[in-house]
């Protein structure tokens, strides 16, 4: 008989051991959840202030017809028209130096308009490389932007449902219903 009351008793000590040291896991678990949602909510107040704001600019840079996509093809389209400009004369001073550049000379004309469509061939290669590189800087932009975006740890949800449910717990208690229920729609 002794040895069922001390076990009697032990089990009794060991229940209310366990019930106390799951409600202080629970309670710092909370705490840390509640932390963490506090860190994450800090997160997304400096993304959606600073970053988000500077990578929308970044973005809006990539379009075509934006100042940046317009400098980068002014800055190629110069260099192609300086260098057309230079095998241009010196197209022409060859030429002339074999008797053949009067205006009227289909060998000239001919080599001009080769001359003119590959200017314009480089041209169009540089538009559709700038599009491209843009294209490609607004996809790092947006992984970026997606890496930096501040993400809820499991914990943040633990602390969301735990906080309901203490809720809901406190408003049915007060009314003396056992239980809550909730619907979802849809």
């Amino acid at each position: 008989m002794g040895g069922e009351s001390w076990g009697g008793s032990f089990s009794k000590q060991s229940s209310k051991s366990s019930s106390s040291s799951k409600s202080s896991s629970q309670t710092l678990e909370s705490n840390i959840s509640r932390k963490q949602s506090e860190i994450l909510d800090y997160a997304f107040d400096e993304y959606k202030n600073f970053f988000a704001p500077e990578l929308k600019t970044a973005i809006e840079e990539t379009k075509t017809g934006s100042d940046a996509f317009n400098a980068a093809m002014q800055q190629q389209a110069s260099a192609i028209n300086a260098s057309y400009a230079s095998g241009k004369k010196t197209l022409m001073q060859n030429l002339t130096r074999q008797g053949i550049a009067s205006p009227g000379s289909g060998v000239a004309n001919s080599l001009l308009a080769q001359n003119e469509n590959n200017r314009r061939s480089l041209l169009a290669q540089a538009y559709y490389n700038t599009l491209e590189k843009n294209q490609e800087n607004k996809q790092n932009l947006l992984q970026l932007g997606l890496s930096k975006s501040p993400t809820p740890t499991s914990d943040v949800a633990y602390h969301q449902q735990a906080e309901s449910e203490s809720q809901s717990k406190s408003s049915s208690s007060g009314m003396g219903i056992s239980g809550s229920r909730s619907i979802q729609i849809g």
